[in-house]
């Protein structure tokens, strides 16, 4: 569990792991005002861990996505 990137899924974003949703995306919900239950609702396979995650997780400055391998991140 984590959060991961890879240049060919959602153009190099960071999404959370096993999944295709972008970071910034839950992070939006939340700066809008969403908790964790109604983000879930809005995203039935995540879970109350994976979104803990992804508001913890701290990205560092972004390379060309062509650059990279896949990476796991913690």
């Amino acid at each position: 569990m984590g959060i991961t990137r890879r240049a060919d899924t959602m153009s190099g974003a960071y999404c959370i792991a096993g999944t295709r949703i972008p970071v910034s995306m839950v992070k939006s919900y939340v700066r809008l005002g969403y908790d964790a239950d109604h983000i879930i609702a809005e995203f039935p396979s995540l879970t109350h861990e994976q979104i803990n995650c992804a508001l913890a997780f701290r990205s560092k400055p972004k390379a060309a996505p062509e650059q990279e391998q896949a990476e796991d991140l913690p």
